[in-house]
């Protein structure tokens, strides 16, 4: 039952005591995965990693786009969503917005030389050969990953700076890894269990092209784009909607290549039919690490001996290596409580050491990188979940070499569009096992069924479903004792200020647009409390106190404001 709400402005808690992060003006000397930009926003000048998960501002629009960086100024993006190599270009990786701090806009190419890219829809067709949408509808535009029949999102292995793209098309396995070299694009794709034959697309042709079941030319003006097929397996086709496929038997292992060439030399730029490397098989064993050494970071401890309560410091190590932009947004506690682990909105994850009486020894590691924009952190048995506007993401570190190797699509079924306000906010737990956050919703009216709702995803990650809505900006939960889910809301349309709540299934919690109801309501499920400005501008998560350490406050909560 909930008895007090006390308003702190602490940033992290544990049982005994509070801890504040502020930032670390030393510099040390891991070596970076790539070279740096020298200029630029925080948001240009930060090394992101081998890949960067986002919003694509392309043709067509990408809701959940990897994109990974080749080196040389190559990139090819992949649509988690529709399991689809989506485009390719030079002359630079991922352009980020400016807008807030880099949250609000869309990341696009950073060059303009788009080299190939592929129509929308699923990039794989299905049992019976189609490359039929089967995504479920909202007011009548597709949401959400394809059905997990035709094709599913595994996540990525990472070796050094090597991506392996791993995902399932149908009962078949497929593992997938990029390269640029000298000029061509590599597409190495390897099948295992395959239970007939497979059609993937490999790249518009809206100009035609001319294919020989090995190679295809694609005019582009002036130029041409060859592709070439090699190995054993494959055939290339070209279908009527004027796109050059891939056709598959049995369990290939072939090697795509695309190369923009002048178009008077295109004929003899086509070369396929050698053979290719044996087959891969995922690195589960773990791969190269890419970051370097711990940081040095070493805490503050309060000076105050008279207080009952004081704040102790851990310090951020904002000048890093990487540049990385370090804004902690999710932390939790390993089982030894020596350690933790903390994500930035930036895309991070990073392993906070030797968190102990003295905070003279911290360190702080780069664990992951890439992931879209997290807001959430949760550590249960030890594993890491990260929960980003994409998916929730179960991080593995395969040969305990203090980084991730795995990133494990844990679950993938919220809808997401390019919209601002759309952020995916915390992630508890329930006695049960279960996950939830919150989804921001749309200040418009609803544009997928699950703006603006309190998500519940399985243990197991196999189902996700919306139990409550009405929220317009969520920015923290909490899980109470006995399994209260509470939740914060901010100032806005429908929201005179803001509110602090305790989720009921099913309720309905003010914000008209995300009301999911014919008519829309005119009343609501009332809040615990409402929070004015002089008392919160910008309400954040909650915290139980499970510890007599606190005295009175054992067994109450502790609600979080900036």
């Amino acid at each position: 039952m909930l008895s007090k709400v006390l308003p702190l402005t602490v940033a992290m808690m544990t049982l005994s005591s509070a801890f504040l992060f502020a930032a670390d003006s030393k510099r040390t000397n891991a070596p970076a995965a790539r070279p740096l930009r020298k200029a630029g926003t925080k948001w240009d000048v930060m090394e992101h990693g081998p890949f960067l998960s986002s919003y694509m501002d392309a043709t067509p629009k990408i809701n959940k786009a990897v994109s990974i960086n080749l080196g040389n100024g190559a990139t090819v993006c992949f649509d988690t969503e529709m399991c689809k190599l989506a485009l390719g270009w030079t002359g630079g990786f991922v352009k980020l917005p400016t807008g807030r701090d880099g949250l609000e806009g869309m990341p696009k190419p950073s060059g303009t030389n788009i080299v190939f890219t592929t129509p929308a829809g699923p990039g794989w067709a299905d049992a019976d050969g189609n490359f039929s949408d089967g995504r479920p509808e909202f007011k009548g535009k597709k949401y959400g990953p394809l059905p997990r029949e035709h094709a599913k999102w595994k996540g990525i292995y990472m070796d050094g700076n090597m991506a392996v793209l791993s995902y399932t098309v149908g009962k078949a396995k497929v593992l997938e890894k990029h390269a640029f070299t000298n000029g061509v694009f590599t597409r190495e794709i390897d099948v295992t269990g395959s239970k007939g034959p497979l059609t993937t697309i490999i790249a518009e042709a809206k100009g035609g092209a001319t294919v020989n079941g090995l190679s295809a030319i694609i005019p582009q003006g002036d130029e041409a784009l060859v592709i070439s097929l090699l190995g054993f397996g494959g055939a290339l086709e070209l279908e009527t909607n004027k796109c050059v496929l891939l056709k598959l038997k049995g369990d290939p292992h072939v090697l795509v290549e695309y190369e923009r060439v002048p178009i008077a030399v295109a004929q003899k730029s086509r070369r396929a039919g050698f053979s290719i490397a044996e087959k891969m098989s995922a690195p589960t064993e773990g791969g190269a690490p890419r970051w370097g050494e711990a940081l040095p970071a070493p805490g503050k401890r309060s000076t105050n001996t008279t207080d009952v309560y004081v704040v102790d410091t851990l310090s951020v190590p904002e000048s890093n290596p990487y540049n990385s932009w370090i804004r902690c947004s999710g932390l939790d506690f390993f089982s030894d409580a020596s350690r933790a682990a903390v994500c930035s909105v930036s895309g991070d994850v990073w392993i906070l050491n030797n968190i102990d009486d003295k905070l003279d020894r911290v360190t702080w590691k780069r664990f992951a990188t890439g992931l879209f924009q997290p807001l959430g952190l949760k550590i249960v048995d030890d594993k890491i979940y990260v929960l980003g506007r994409d998916q929730i993401t179960r991080l593995h570190d395969l040969n305990q070499d203090g980084e991730a190797d795995f990133y494990e699509n844990f679950n993938n079924d919220i809808a997401a569009f390019q919209e601002y306000h759309e952020f995916a906010l915390d992630l508890q737990t329930d006695s049960k096992g279960n996950f939830y956050f919150a989804k921001g919703g749309n200040l418009g009216d609803a544009r997928h069924p699950h703006n603006g709702c309190i998500i519940k995803v399985s243990k197991d990650g196999s189902k996700l479903e919306a139990i409550a809505n009405g929220l317009r900006a969520p920015n923290g939960m909490g899980m109470g004792p006995n399994d209260e889910i509470s939740v914060s809301d901010n100032e806005g349309n429908w929201v005179p200020t803001s509110r602090f709540s305790i989720i009921k299934p099913g309720g309905f919690y003010g914000h008209v647009n995300n009301s999911f109801r014919t008519p829309k309501p005119t009343t609501y499920d009332n809040p615990v409390c409402w929070l004015p400005k002089v008392a919160d501008n910008s309400s954040g998560g909650q915290v139980w106190v499970d510890s007599k350490k606190w005295g009175p406050f054992n067994g109450d909560m502790l609600f979080m404001s900036p």
